[in-house]
């Protein structure tokens, strides 16, 4: 039996758009005769209609911002902060919308404020003038003038680093410089670039000027690779000596290569 008639289907197609199955069916019974939402949901169905709602909800709209909220928060959103709009809609509505409900609602609205947060030109920042401004009370934590901390060490103290190396306090607050760097910098100058200090007997505490000696970094990158350092001088000195042999092999090697691919 056919249950709508022409009449009813231009109605139908007209008003459907927009709306939910339960408006239609409340619209439609007071205009002709007693419908069921499940019944305009099949008519949707068949005739391939969309009415754009989401959930049995109107479009855009939602059971915690209901449609004249939604449309408050569109116009007005422009040019406002999170916490200006929050307390618009608030006071507007009489509600308690916190911002994370607002964030969540502009997100996936894609509302976007066209604010970027940064300063604008002659803006007067809000601290200006409160140059020292402090929680009354947090004085008497203070640090005294002239106070002293109590792991504060004096100028030419030293220590160990976790490395083994001995380091030297140079000068206030906290300036530092390796010890075996310095004995070497007095007598020889600065540490050309490239280039490294090593401790012929393997012994990082012994920064007597005998017992340290300015090496390459691929020399020191050859004695480490190859294992070639011990803790004694005269063999050091050897290594050092096949350290070097091996890196002219290596430049040799290299130009000859290159020779070979350009012929």
């Amino acid at each position: 039996m056919k249950l709508f008639f022409e009449e009813h289907v231009e109605f139908l197609v007209a008003y459907i758009p927009g709306h939910t199955c339960t408006e239609v069916a409340e619209e439609f019974s007071k205009k002709y005769f007693p419908v069921t939402p499940k019944q305009i949901h099949d008519f949707k169905c068949n005739r391939k209609i969309k009415s754009g709602t989401r959930c049995g909800k109107p479009k855009n709209c939602g059971h915690l911002f209901p449609k004249e909220i939604h449309e408050f928060i569109c116009t007005n959103n422009k040019g406002k902060t999170l916490t200006e709009i929050t307390a618009l809609v608030n006071e507007t509505f009489g509600k308690t919308f916190t911002k994370k409900q607002l964030r969540c609602f502009r997100k996936s609205n894609h509302l976007v404020s066209g604010l970027d947060g940064r300063f604008q030109k002659g803006c007067v920042p809000a601290n200006k003038g409160k140059k020292g401004l402090y929680v009354p009370g947090s004085e008497k934590a203070w640090f005294r003038k002239g106070n002293v901390p109590h792991n504060k060490v004096s100028v030419g103290t030293e220590v160990m680093t976790t490395m083994g190396y001995i380091k030297v306090k140079i000068a206030d607050p906290d300036v530092w410089e390796f010890k075996h760097k310095m004995v070497w910098e007095k007598h020889h100058g600065k540490v050309p670039p490239g280039h490294v200090i090593t401790f012929l007997d393997g012994n990082k505490t012994n920064c007597e000027l005998a017992n340290l000696c300015l090496i390459s970094t691929a020399e020191n990158a050859v004695l480490n690779f190859t294992r070639l350092r011990c803790a004694s001088m005269e063999l050091m000195e050897t290594s050092l000596a096949i350290a070097k042999l091996k890196i002219k092999v290596a430049a040799i090697t290299r130009e000859k290569k290159k020779k070979n691919e350009q012929d």
